[in-house]
């Protein structure tokens, strides 16, 4: 199958806003092959509906079945099945492939009707709660990592591993403004979501303390947004707020975050080790290696190649990331790695399903 000209159900954990993660680059590249992409947030409590410059269709909701992990199987499915055709009444469309990146809704897509491709796509560890139901009952799955694959291939034997991509710069908007904050000559860059309970505060603490020559920018969203509920609030990060080489700045819109990575002279990434089996494939990673910056990271299983990511830097240990931040802040260079775009990620999604279908 071709993913041209469908009609496509999109279900998000992550609701559309200007900060964008797989699922939203997934939705505009689908809308650039001619589909109708609907893209439905997580359940706000009210009806809404409106089309974006993109092209995308965002749909909030106040589902009638709550609850429905709970009841029998053949129960939820046939419940699951109403709450999607009540969607498709409201919209006046009719579903022609079903998009699932949340585990924790629509898992039971037995009863969707035969004609309606379904698709289980898991891009992080931490969805897991009807996992193996929505697996089941899906046509094909794609996870990010060997992990996640692993564990759907045991409820699904059409499970394939698609890695992240990246969106290549938008050549046609305004000029991007923005100025690095700080005295400093170097510049290191921390882009995403702030309110992340993964973020290892400490070693960035530890690093920005030592390295009181280097200005520690970092920009994303802090609190409420699109992609989190709250602020999240520890002694290491409230410590670091207040040094003066460490800045923290609004969210800009993803769009522009290709330009905002060249205005940095190394990039990085740090989560608590206890998540690093979580955070094995970050998608931050693609596009920060599609920058071309040299890139100072806590272990990440996916992209753990040595020689083969030569601008990336990993400690295997998070109490080491300080004496390697030592060793890049001296030695940094660019050199951009081959990365893919979303564009070839469908090319490779397509060509499974249609190998699928034709078992």
């Amino acid at each position: 199958m071709e993913l041209k000209h469908k009609t496509i159900l999109l279900i998000s954990p992550e609701s559309w806003g200007d900060s964008y993660v797989s699922k939203h680059h997934y939705a505009n590249e689908l809308v650039k092959r001619g589909n109708d992409v609907f893209f439905l947030n997580p359940p706000s409590g009210f009806l809404s509906i409106c089309t974006v410059e993109t092209g995308v269709t965002v749909v909030d909701y106040n589902p009638v079945f709550r609850g429905t992990r709970f009841l029998p199987h053949v129960l939820s499915s046939y419940l699951t099945k109403i709450e999607i055709m009540r969607i498709e009444k409201t919209l006046g469309v009719s579903f022609e492939v079903i998009w699932n990146f949340d585990s924790s809704r629509f898992f039971n897509l037995s009863k969707v009707s035969r004609g309606v491709l379904k698709i289980c796509h898991l891009v992080d560890l931490n969805q897991d709660l009807q996992r193996a139901m929505l697996a089941k009952t899906s046509d094909i799955c794609f996870g990010t990592t060997t992990y996640i694959t692993t564990e759907l291939k045991k409820h699904n034997v059409n499970s394939f591993k698609i890695g992240h991509a990246y969106q290549p710069p938008i050549t046609d908007y305004p000029e991007f403004d923005f100025k690095m904050p700080g005295n400093n000559k170097i510049k290191a860059l921390y882009v995403g979501n702030l309110s992340m309970k993964y973020i290892d505060w400490r070693i960035l603490l530890d690093s920005a303390s030592t390295f009181t020559d280097v200005d520690f920018v970092f920009v994303g969203p802090d609190g409420k947004s699109n992609l989190s509920n709250d602020r999240t609030t520890n002694s290491d990060k409230e410590k670091i707020v207040s040094l003066s080489n460490v800045f923290f700045q609004p969210a800009i819109h993803s769009k522009y975050i290709p330009q905002l990575l060249q205005l940095a002279d190394f990039l990085l990434i740090a989560y608590q080790e206890v998540y690093h089996k979580d955070q094995a494939a970050p998608h931050k990673m693609l596009e920060y290696l599609a920058s071309g910056k040299t890139i100072l990271a806590t272990y990440t299983y996916e992209f753990n190649r040595p020689n083969y990511y030569k601008q990336l830097r990993m400690s295997r240990r998070n109490k080491d990331y300080p004496a390697l931040f030592k060793d890049i802040s001296k030695t940094y260079k660019h050199e951009k790695a081959c990365v893919p775009s979303y564009r070839s990620i469908l090319d490779e999604i397509e060509k499974y399903i249609s190998n699928v279908e034709k078992r």
